[in-house]
């Protein structure tokens, strides 16, 4: 895998814009025709990223995902349709959509350049596999869903896919299963569940730094507890993702003591192993899309289908 330095505050600045663009998207159903400047400003700040250092993963991976956030706009804008992840019937696709063939394959040509640095980037072989698959290639999107769940056995949506393509019911991964991103990272969630429908409230943040994870994790200790009691599920984890293992889950609920304060030395937490993830490179964790640094959640309902 290549990997160089580059510029984090260009990947940051890129990869915030990227989070917004995605969420207008995906959360809010804006349509493509309202975020025609904001894509083009993010794939400029992208392409400089990568003319710059062309083997950047986090700029090929950025890529990928604005190609991809196109192609969803494009299939809400023009098909009307809902793509959910426990969806069990294979797409229709776009066989007479000469637009959206156009849009997918922008995504196979940068999802395959992100694979080219990393084999093992999760959100990369994901992202193949559903342009593949609505441009009506199953053989190949089949080996693109084989390979993200080879990364992350966990990808609920790229096991539906598969059950949906292979025509039968794939058996869910049983637990403890090593997970192999090629970098290592940690996730922290302190959110509530506010509602029914899967509204949530709170914070997540994906980052490679376990001082700066606990200094958020106290930070926002105050604000987490004044929703404990009016939510209906709450979570306050600290997961830890290195190559080749299993994630290690901790529940940080258990060393919170005395006056809203974290006791860590009942939480022993490892050491990350292998390369840390590039600042700003999204990833897809569990069926998810993360974005590094913050996301901040307020009534919005977890994007769990991608």
């Amino acid at each position: 895998m290549t990997r160089t330095d580059g510029d984090d505050s260009a990947r940051q600045a890129a990869a915030h814009a990227l989070q917004l663009f995605w969420e207008n998207v995906n959360e809010y159903g804006v349509p493509m025709d309202e975020l025609i400047e904001e894509e083009a400003e993010i794939r400029g700040q992208y392409e400089r990223i990568l003319r710059v250092a062309p083997g950047d993963v986090a700029g090929a991976t950025g890529l990928t995902l604005l190609a991809l956030g196109k192609l969803r706009a494009h299939i809400g804008d023009e098909l009307d349709e809902e793509h959910q992840e426990d969806y069990g019937s294979p797409f229709a696709g776009l066989r007479s959509d000469e637009a959206g063939h156009a849009l997918a394959g922008a995504v196979v040509r940068d999802a395959r350049r992100a694979l080219d640095l990393d084999p093992a980037n999760a959100l990369a072989a994901f992202a193949l596999g559903y342009a593949l698959e609505w441009a009506g290639d199953t053989g190949a999107a089949l080996t693109a869903y084989r390979d993200a769940l080879r990364i992350d056995p966990y990808d609920s949506a790229a096991l539906a896919r598969l059950s949906a393509l292979e025509g039968g019911e794939r058996a869910h991964p049983e637990a403890r299963l090593p997970l192999h991103h090629s970098s290592g990272f940690y996730t922290l969630e302190m959110t509530h569940l506010v509602g029914h429908s899967g509204s949530t409230n709170g914070w997540a943040w994906l980052l490679t730094d376990l001082t700066e994870v606990k200094e958020l994790a106290e930070e926002h200790l105050q604000a987490w507890e004044r929703e404990r009691g009016a939510s209906l599920e709450e979570q306050f984890w600290l997961s830890v993702y290195r190559p080749a293992h299993p994630a290690q889950h901790v529940d940080l609920r258990e060393a919170i003591r005395g006056a809203r304060t974290i006791d860590w030395s009942l939480t022993p937490i490892p050491a990350l192993t292998g390369p840390p993830l590039p600042a700003g490179q999204p990833i897809r964790l569990n069926g998810e899309v993360l974005f590094y640094g913050e996301t901040a959640f307020t009534d919005l309902p977890m994007d769990d289908d991608w």
